[in-house]
């Protein structure tokens, strides 16, 4: 599974104007992290490996690989996001081992394991070995539901892969903490067994820019080309796909091309107002032959099967001993970090499933001055023992997230006030954004493209202007080591701040940046500011003392 990462999120971000206010500019930010966020649990995931399935949206979320020390158990969990913490809890005592089993529709479904950690309850499910099982390219539950003995009840997701080894399914069930410190009856019921095949449609119009394509599908009826455009040695393909399901990144929707199983590429779902999906596929050119585009099919997971099962699980739930084995610690340190990166650590939380750093990130315009810091490696060292985690939005309103680096924790101690812990940052990669400087004249545009080139922090960027009918547009790039790419550069128009439309750039891009500024074309005295810019400075990674 892939990542996509926030910080690309910020990238979505509309240039502020001077009456712009910034804390709605970060909420908006907040909330699109929140509506990828919640795509893990509710994205199908593979079943085996017939075809990589990559899902698009997953932020906020790790997958650690790890030898399970689920006793007895002949399954391989490491695929289950979260496990590492689920299976120190269990080996600690800090949850409850299960063998239940109930059988509907001719299929066994097992409660193996239960944790909570007053945030999240989570138990691992599997089901038996069943004919064909196997045949499936993803899985899902249809509907679960947890209820307390007092008939509270919580809504719950789940994630199910196919283990070759066992046979089975193995997945994670994942739900609001309904215990909350406390020792209840519970019940988990699930309803439904859905089977999923990947559905491919071949496209009967070749792409090209501008392109409008009815695919036949009933689920995403119609594609429109937003560009297709080579650089170097890769082939970007950016267009809408409309749908009709309202959860639409669900079932995985992108291009392959090619025989087989084809190739899909880079894949990113980028940020979009309009109805339907923004897509974005990189492939390298030597898979793509240009003049075959006609090649390329639409593919996407279809129902394919279901299994009218429904499985109950009754057990008593305790969330008391968890919850008193939590450390916490403020903290004081980190004034080297909030210095060159605007960061503050707030609160260390640990628990028998996670380590949490509570943090606080200043991403006021002051701040953009001077370089908002994103880190695209994230470690913890505790004792000897190096844990890798990242970024991650705790709570469920956006108003109110905790913004935090997150780690699954492998390692546990009774007293933790006396283990070593350093937080290791690396990968820096800085955003900055100063309109007191910056400044560059641009001669009247016209047809012809005319290119300038500027160094901006020691980076030397290219850039082209020309008119399009009525718009400006402005391309850039960089060749400088280290450059990230401009995210939304600005203009200012006889005095006036004026912004182009928003292009997202996608993870990892680093060509060349094309903006469409409307109307451009009655535009006088016109300055250019390379706004938004990001490069990556190792001399902002950093090392701080936790305990």
């Amino acid at each position: 599974m892939e990542r996509v990462f926030e910080s690309k999120v910020r990238e979505g971000l509309q240039a502020p104007s001077a009456n712009t206010d910034f804390d709605a500019m970060w909420l908006a930010i907040e909330r699109e992290v929140s509506y990828r966020k919640s795509v893990p649990q509710g994205t199908l995931k593979p079943a085996n490996s017939k075809r990589k399935l990559v899902p698009a949206l997953v932020l906020a979320c790790f997958m650690f690989m790890a030898v399970p020390a689920f006793a007895g158990v002949a399954m391989n969990w490491n695929y289950i996001m979260g496990f590492v913490g689920i299976d120190n809890a269990l080996n600690n005592g800090y949850g409850q081992r299960l063998q239940q089993s109930a059988t509907s529709a001719g299929i066994a479904m097992n409660l193996n394991g239960v944790v909570t950690d007053g945030e999240k309850l989570k138990a691992l499910v599997s089901f038996d070995p069943n004919d064909g099982m196997d045949q499936y390219d993803a899985y899902q539950i249809g509907s679960i539901g947890i209820a307390d003995e007092s008939g509270n009840t919580v809504p719950a997701s789940s994630n199910l892969y196919f283990d070759q080894k066992s046979g089975k399914l193995l997945g994670m069930i994942e739900s609001n903490d309904i215990l909350q410190k406390s020792e209840k009856k519970l019940t988990i019921t699930a309803q439904q067994l859905i089977l999923y095949n990947y559905k491919e449609i071949p496209l009967k119009t070749a792409l090209q820019t501008g392109a409008n394509i009815t695919t036949g599908s009933p689920d995403y009826p119609k594609m429109h080309i937003e560009s297709l455009t080579k650089e170097d040695d890769r082939l970007i393909v950016r267009y809408i796909v409309s749908a009709t399901s309202p959860d639409p990144v669900r079932l995985d929707p992108h291009l392959i091309y090619g025989s087989g199983n084809g190739s899909r590429g880079e894949l990113t779902v980028l940020p979009y107002d309009g109805e339907g999906l923004l897509i974005q596929q990189i492939f390298q050119t030597a898979e793509v032959n240009q003049n075959e585009t006609e090649s390329f099919r639409l593919s996407y997971l279809d129902q394919t099967e279901t299994k009218n099962g429904k499985w109950s699980f009754t057990f008593k739930g305790d969330g008391k001993k968890a919850s008193k084995a939590v450390y916490t610690k403020n903290l004081n340190s980190g004034e080297q970090l909030q210095e060159m990166a605007g960061i503050r650590l707030e609160k260390l939380i640990v628990s028998p499933q996670k380590i949490t750093l509570n943090i606080e990130e200043d991403n006021s315009m002051e701040q953009y001055k001077h370089g908002v810091v994103w880190y695209n490696s994230v470690t913890l060292a505790v004792g000897d023992k190096e844990i890798q985690g990242g970024f991650d939005l705790i709570g469920s309103d956006p108003k109110r997230y905790q913004h935090a680096y997150q780690f699954e924790s492998s390692v546990w101690y009774e007293d933790w006030s006396t283990v070593p812990m350093k937080l290791i940052l690396g990968g820096a990669r800085v955003t900055k954004r100063d309109t007191t400087q910056n400044w560059t004249p641009l001669k009247q545009p016209t047809e012809l493209k005319q290119s300038l080139e500027v160094t901006v922090d020691k980076f030397l960027i290219h850039f082209t202007y020309y008119l399009d009918g009525k718009d400006l547009v402005v391309e850039s790039w960089s060749d400088s080591p280290g450059f990230g790419g401009i995210s939304q550069s600005m203009l200012s128009v006889n005095g006036n701040e004026v912004y182009p439309e928003m292009v997202s750039n996608g993870p990892n891009y680093t060509g060349k940046k094309v903006e469409r500024y409307k109307g451009g074309s009655g535009f006088e005295n016109i300055l250019w500011n390379p706004g938004f810019y990001n490069y990556y400075d190792s001399q902002k990674n950093v090392e701080v003392k936790l305990n």
